[in-house]
């Protein structure tokens, strides 16, 4: 099927070619946009959904998914946009939910919170300073008779400073954030410890009506798990899914697509494994192998796969060195390299330091020295 041609609708920029057969690829089979740095994404992806619109689409079955507030907020105003200068008002562009994975499932949380234990189910957001407090509490139980939680009494020795604490804090911060991105449970954790701790924390939480950041995900996986009215409800609202920043979907996350999907096909997905930067949190190059895998166990269902490998931001010789670095990543799949019809710019300074202060000074001074440049920009 030729899916290039002319947009139905206007728009106040051009695609290439490339982002129109996005754009105009079939709605109905899983499509996979591999985007490159610079390549128009976030363009390429709002206007596969005002075509998804002006072709007859519900605007109300439409879900997009993003992985940060200000995306989604773009996306928002750019959809508008579009959809004012094609004056389609009538198809009530408004109606698409466009949020990121978090807000999606906060949302479905209230609204099913007689549905969730019952310690939770009037749940306040725990914040940053709570955790701390509540893991430090974990930490100070370690050792008493709360050990038998867990079957096991080999000790592990808590530091006594503040500064050790403090360290161990952000430690389990991380290991507790990236358990559940992952959907494991406390029991496949092999450190007595890492079990103990996860475990307390989790039922100090629980007992004190609260839930954190990262049991947006899991208790909605949950959720919609144990209460199959529940996920049909959304699946029956929402027909067509597009997510953005696909590489830095955790398997948590994940599951939320797949379970609202069901046996339907209609996603679309837009990432790029050079731009993963969320491993920490539970993404891995093993986890985007979905990038390739995606739908093979539906029969008879073709997938359609889109390369935006131009890059509308920087010179070539950023292109030419970000390009040479990353080919040494041995774990990397195969993949089209990026180009720019941009100008060649100057070559990328490298900077190279023993010690973060050292590292701090010299991008300092480089600034002091380049910053009457029409170049120069702070991010």
């Amino acid at each position: 099927m030729d899916t290039s041609g002319v947009l139905p609708f206007v728009l106040p920029y051009k695609l290439n070619e490339r982002q129109k057969q996005a754009v105009n690829a079939p709605f109905d089979v899983p499509l996979i946009i591999s985007a490159g740095p610079g390549s128009g994404k976030t363009l390429t992806l709002v206007c596969r959904t005002v075509n998804m619109i002006v072709s007859g689409v519900d605007p109300g079955s439409i879900l997009v998914i993003s992985f940060t507030r200000k995306a989604a907020q773009e996306m928002r105003e750019r959809v508008e946009k579009i959809s004012t200068l094609s004056n389609f008002k009538s198809n009530n562009w408004a109606g698409v939910t466009i949020v990121t994975f978090h807000r999606f499932c906060l949302g479905v949380l209230r609204a099913f919170t007689c549905y969730l234990d019952e310690e939770i189910r009037e749940f306040q957001v725990y914040s940053r300073s709570e955790q701390d407090k509540t893991l430090r509490n974990c930490f100070a139980l370690w050792g008493s008779k709360d050990r038998t939680m867990d079957g096991s009494s080999d000790g592990y020795e808590v530091p006594s400073t503040e500064p050790e604490l403090k360290k161990l804090v952000r430690q389990y911060q991380a290991l507790i954030g990236k358990v559940k991105a992952n959907g494991w449970s406390a029991d496949m954790l092999k450190n007595p410890f890492d079990r103990f701790i996860f475990k307390k924390y989790h039922k100090l939480m629980h007992e004190a009506g609260c839930i954190d950041f990262s049991d947006f995900i899991t208790e909605t996986v949950k959720l919609f798990r144990e209460f199959p009215e529940i996920l049909e409800k959304y699946q029956r609202r929402y027909k067509y899914i597009l997510v953005d920043e696909f590489q830095d979907t955790s398997v948590s996350q994940w599951n939320i697509v797949q379970l609202l999907l069901g046996k339907s096909g209609r996603v679309t997905v837009v990432g790029d494994v050079d731009q993963s930067i969320y491993s920490f949190r539970g993404t891995t190059l093993a986890d985007l192998a979905l990038f390739n895998g995606l739908f093979d166990t539906h029969d008879q269902m073709a997938k359609c796969t889109v390369s935006l490998n131009q890059n509308y931001r920087s010179t070539k010789s950023i292109i030419k060195s970000a390009s040479q670095l990353i080919m040494n990543n041995v774990e990397r799949p195969l993949k089209e390299n990026l180009w720019t019809e941009n100008e060649d710019g100057c070559p990328p300074i490298v900077i190279s330091s023993r010690m973060s202060p050292q590292e701090i000074t010299a991008v300092l001074d480089t600034m002091e020295e380049k910053k009457k440049s029409p170049w120069f920009t702070i991010l």
